[in-house]
């Protein structure tokens, strides 16, 4: 029985690292969770420059009067630069470093959130996928238009205008491929690589059509194929992935066991001294066992449960351009309910030639074939392009050129 015991001991004490959101003193890694982006946006030279602020005020308004407090727009404000719209920084790049705040601070109410689900087979249907029911949430608030709590952003995606039965927004990735004509992508097809990248153009085609298709009568009665193949593509290309308290089953029962295994951890070493259930081994092995019970449970999730991660829409974050070098931050603050975006490093804002600062956030790496399917973008493109308007053809020409002669 002493060897059961000190078994179960040595376990909570060499486990103690797999109890995630607990309520005794972790690092600052278990209350504030690092989020990673699903997909990355970038912008770039469109010939449509004119619309690229079209929204904005609503948004920015709409954003200012429901955050109060919040110190965001001392810092960073939407404009347009010479690589599309993005944020221009217009704070004391010290006064962030110095007192590490954050640069964009997001109320959890203002994001919509699907669970994203590694193993697909584990769905019942398409329609259950993370990006359908992002979709499905983002179209149904754009249709409340005025009356939507998420109305600025809802605006900023339609460019200012409001959403109409039958009517499509203008596209908010313009020159990823699918949007291209078919003599834009011949010249994309010229090649092995660009024949590859066309096919996968139309596997994706299919298996958005099959989700819509998935759907239940009320939603397609409500909502057109084409709207909601917008809402898919706006989603895909701004949506972040990360762990925020979702669906697990194993967590919610581990967190909800916590404070009764530290209370029986507490009554086995009480009863282990003196008193009337000093002797009593199957009691001290019963309060062991529960004590075990929330590190039992998490470990299990870890290895045995469905992998499972939250997929969110943030407003304002998301309309940051990326740059691979920026030492940026996202993270979740569960505690006070926030996303935040922090600067580790100055070199999160470039000046431009007319001496405005933008502030750009960091997504990590992305393959040319995910880039140009679904954010018509590829890196150094703009190098390419002459300064100033160009036209849709020119723009996607260069894509296509640059793509073939590619290999990453």
């Amino acid at each position: 029985m002493k060897l059961i015991v000190s078994s179960l001991a040595l376990l909570v004490t060499s486990t103690a690292a797999f109890l995630p959101h607990s309520n005794v003193a972790l690092p600052n890694i278990q209350t504030r969770q690092n989020v990673h982006p699903i997909t990355k946006r970038y912008s770039t030279k469109t010939s449509n420059t004119e619309g690229q602020l079209n929204g904005v005020q609503e948004f920015e308004s709409w954003f200012q009067s429901k955050t109060l407090e919040n110190d965001t727009m001392k810092y960073v404000s939407h404009a347009k630069f010479s690589n599309g719209r993005g944020l221009e920084f217009i704070g004391s790049i010290k006064d962030v470093l110095a007192t590490e705040k954050p640069v964009i601070e997001l109320p959890k109410e203002f994001v919509l959130k699907s669970t994203f689900v590694e193993d697909k087979q584990t769905l019942e249907s398409m329609a259950e996928d993370w990006d359908v029911v992002l979709s499905v949430q983002l179209l149904q608030e754009c249709q409340k238009n005025e009356e939507s709590d998420l109305f600025g952003y809802c605006r900023l995606l339609t460019q200012g205008m409001p959403f109409e039965k039958d009517t499509v927004p203008s596209s908010t990735a313009p020159h990823c491929v699918r949007n291209w004509t078919l003599e834009q992508k011949k010249i994309l097809g010229a090649s092995k690589r660009g024949q590859r990248l066309l096919n996968v153009v139309d596997t994706q085609a299919k298996e958005w059509n099959d989700k819509y298709n998935a759907l239940d009568s009320e939603f397609s009665n409500t909502f057109t194929k084409e709207q909601f193949f917008w809402a898919m593509e706006a989603v895909n290309s701004r949506a972040f992935r990360g762990d925020f308290g979702g669906e697990d089953l194993f967590k919610k029962i581990s967190k909800s066991l916590i404070p009764f295994a530290a209370a029986a951890f507490g009554l086995n070493v009480v009863s282990s001294g003196s008193g009337p259930f000093a002797s009593d081994e199957r009691l001290t092995v019963a309060l062991l066992v529960l004590s075990c019970a929330p590190v039992v449970l998490n470990f299990i999730s870890e290895n045995f449960g469905t992998k499972t991660l939250d997929a969110v829409l943030l407003p304002f974050i998301d309309s940051a351009n990326h740059l691979q070098e920026a030492r940026s931050n996202i993270q979740f603050d569960p505690v006070k309910g926030v996303f935040t975006v922090c600067m580790e490093g100055k070199n999160c804002i470039v000046e431009e030639d007319d001496d405005r600062k933008q502030f750009y956030i960091s997504y990590g790496e992305k393959r040319d074939t995910e880039l140009l399917l679904n954010y018509g973008f590829l890196p150094n493109m703009n190098d390419y392009l002459d300064d100033g308007e160009t036209g849709n053809d020119e723009i996607r020409r260069v894509l296509a050129e640059l793509f073939n002669s590619r290999s990453i």
